[in-house]
């Protein structure tokens, strides 16, 4: 019986105490109950809603967005890679492609090309084949694929170019998932400008996992007509690995070279199918692949001259393998600097299809790709041709004549297109070098590719050689940006700014 009572009384109790509580309530409200007091109440509703509606989804967004940036493994591991070129990037100086940016600036893709004037190649992917000299550019394709494809066994990968104009070097970068880690594969190419005919692509694998990681490496080769000679190369070398040279003949019909063949000679090393990278650990595979040829000879005449091609390419291998990797890379490197020792700025447009520093330095890059340092034939010439030859150069380097004889080669809009193919890039090589011996810089370009760098800034900037001075042609109207340029050869071995 107390025990009822006892519950009624409690229930009683709180029923007072909702009844309070609602009475309360009700009193404060009357508090608002005048016109300030409602307009402000009305404000902090208004506010409330701002944050629950706008600012809360903003944060979360950036917080989600964040957090799918550097979730994905592949990704840190791809911009690790790519963080010592970033400034490069920004000035220019470099092109970075990201397989995961869906950027408008990313979208201007670049072709992941490299060349040196004897040959030129495509790196995109390993179906590319040499290509070399043409009437004009290096456009005619050779039927030999020598970029090494590797196949690893990720399932999930992210991918980066890296076109590094000034040092003449394309790395690919590919991160992969290995067992909850990423493995990372780094390739680097060039196409050796003190050493015309060595290709280089050097292949580091990193495994970061507990357990060995397989890589099966495959080379396409010879894809063309089977009427070649393939035989081995002995050479003696630190690694022992073996050489194999082909020789075989192309028909020049393609040049307008009627009842001509050009004899070509490839040398390369033999691949191994399969590589372990132990676990914790990195290996690098280097690659080199030798490629030299002939000039159009008639078809009586080529048997005499494959011997001698033969000579030049085995020379050529020892002398590379008698210079480290290191060493090899530096002097390729330190040439393609010395060509981007003169160069031209403008400053930056924000204007919608603007020309700027980013295509400029591109097409720059490509040109000086598809022109020689050193003569293409070096190889077959004997110490005294190659000294005249030499000696030859730097006198037409040094004789400007009457380059550049046309308006601004900044407002031809034909000459500044996409790069993003092959035929892009020869196309626009070809119309830049036409463009070029008519405007009078015939001399600078059969100098080579320090001509053809001094030939383009002229004709960005409208100068013009005479035979007392240089003359500014440029119209006052397309005086709207700022220029820079340096180091334009101005008569005996004197350089301006």
């Amino acid at each position: 019986m107390l025990s009822n009572r006892y519950h009624q009384y409690l229930n009683s109790m709180k029923g007072m105490a909702v009844f309070d509580t609602i009475d309360l309530f009700l009193r404060r409200c009357k508090r608002y109950d005048n016109f300030y007091s409602r307009r402000r109440l009305f404000l902090i509703i208004i506010v409330a809603l701002v944050i629950v509606l706008y600012v809360i989804p903003l944060i979360f967004n950036k917080l989600w967005t964040k957090s799918i940036t550097y979730s994905d493994n592949n990704i840190e591991c791809i911009e690790r890679h790519i963080h010592p070129f970033l400034v490069d990037d920004h000035n220019f100086d470099t092109k970075i492609w990201k397989s995961y940016d869906m950027s408008e600036e990313s979208a201007k893709h670049l072709l992941p090309y490299i060349g040196n004037g004897k040959f030129a190649i495509s790196v995109q992917n390993s179906d590319n084949s040499f290509n070399i000299l043409g009437k004009r550019a290096l456009d005619l394709s050779l039927p030999f694929h020598p970029i090494v494809d590797i196949d690893y066994f990720g399932a999930v990968s992210q991918h980066a170019d890296v076109i590094r104009f000034k040092d003449g070097i394309v790395n690919k970068i590919t991160c992969f998932d290995y067992l909850k880690k990423s493995a990372s594969i780094k390739q680097t190419f060039y196409a050796h400008r003190l050493i015309p005919a060595l290709f280089v692509q050097e292949i580091r694998i990193t495994n970061p996992t507990d357990v060995p990681l397989i890589i099966k490496l495959s080379r396409k080769g010879w894809m063309g007509e089977s009427n070649i000679k393939v035989q081995p190369m002995l050479v003696p070398n630190k690694e022992q690995k073996e050489y194999s040279l082909l020789v075989g003949q192309l028909d020049a019909s393609q040049w307008s070279h009627l009842n001509r063949v050009v004899a070509v000679g490839v040398a390369y090393s033999q691949l191994t199918d399969t590589i372990e990278i132990d676990s914790h650990s990195a290996q690098t595979i280097r690659v080199q692949t030798f490629l030299n040829y002939t000039i159009p000879t008639p078809i009586s005449q080529i048997a005499a001259k494959v011997p001698e091609l033969k000579v030049a390419v085995r020379e050529t291998v020892k002398k590379a393998l008698e210079l480290t990797p290191s060493a090899l890379e530096k002097y390729h490197i330190s040439m393609w600097n010395d060509l981007w020792s003169s160069g031209f700025g403008i400053s930056h447009s924000m204007a919608p299809n603007a020309l700027n520093g980013d295509l400029i330095n591109a097409t720059l890059y490509c040109l000086m790709s598809q022109t020689n340092t050193l003569p293409y034939d070096s190889e077959l010439m004997s110490l005294s041709d190659f000294g005249h030859k030499i000696s030859q150069s730097k006198a037409l380097l040094l004789s400007p004549d009457h380059c550049y004889n046309g308006h601004s080669t900044l407002q031809a809009s034909t000459l500044w297109s996409k790069l993003d193919t092959l035929n892009d890039v020869n196309r626009i090589a070809n119309l830049w070098l036409l463009t070029l011996e008519k405007q009078g810089c015939h001399h600078l370009i059969s100098s080579g590719s320090h001509g053809v760098m001094q030939a383009m800034i002229l004709s960005m900037a409208s100068l013009q050689f005479t035979k007392h001075h240089l003359e500014f042609n440029t119209h006052p109207n397309e005086l709207h940006r700022n220029y820079y340029i340096r180091r334009i050869i101005y008569g005996n071995e004197t350089l301006i700014n």
